[in-house]
């Protein structure tokens, strides 16, 4: 098979993600690192490695076309040798709607141009703070799925059953991978307080952001 049709692990690839990945030999990624999009957290209690996506970061870009392209570039830059084989991914829904079109036209592209790999070495799927339109969107594409892939879907309402399930990580730790704007989500929605960044003691705000 030619070079754009296979690639490592025998699995198919598209053109446009061979592409991507020669591409994302010559880019920068940089600027990225400012805000958690995608990381890498370390291993589950199985020894998988696990991934949190947190797709909110997009929408500031969400009106420029070639901000999405770099941040789907990245996306593939940080993803592609973890899912070579099993892992696990924590998709942090709060504040986002993929219904806003730019949105949905980075969704369509994620379908349509990564590989096979990313749905078939999916361990465990938790969506965090998932909405009411998420789940309504999941529960109508049931049919279309296998049962297989279903059972590895976990939804999660508190960030601490996260602490308990994927990772073993000291409270504080396991906080400080999720930025200000899910802990408010996960506060707002329980009827608690949010977190509060300003007037809040030094100590609590470095506990729960790391900064």
């Amino acid at each position: 098979a030619t070079m754009a049709g296979r690639n490592r692990g025998d699995w198919s690839y598209t053109p446009e993600y061979t592409r991507i990945l020669e591409s994302n030999k010559k880019l920068d990624f940089s600027t990225f690192q400012e805000y958690p999009l995608i990381q890498k957290i370390g291993l589950d209690p199985d020894g998988r490695p696990v991934l949190i996506f947190i797709p909110c970061f997009l929408r500031r870009q969400q009106d420029d076309a070639d901000a999405l392209d770099r941040a789907f570039h990245y996306l593939v830059h940080e993803t592609d040798d973890v899912v070579s084989s099993e892992y696990v991914l924590v998709y942090c829904h709060s504040k986002m709607n993929w219904l806003e079109p730019n949105m949905f036209t980075f969704l369509r592209n994620c379908y349509d141009v990564l590989p096979r790999k990313y749905k078939k070495n999916i361990a465990k799927l938790y969506i965090v703070h998932a909405s009411f339109t998420l789940r309504t969107l999941f529960a109508f594409s049931r049919p279309f799925m296998s049962e297989k892939f279903w059972k590895k879907v976990v939804y999660v309402d508190w960030l601490d059953d996260l602490m308990q399930n994927v990772i073993q990580l000291g409270e504080g730790e396991f906080r400080r991978l999720f930025p200000h704007v899910v802990q408010r989500e996960e506060a707002l929605a329980h009827d608690e307080i949010p977190p509060s960044i300003f007037g809040a003691p030094l100590d609590s705000l470095c506990e729960r952001t790391g900064q």
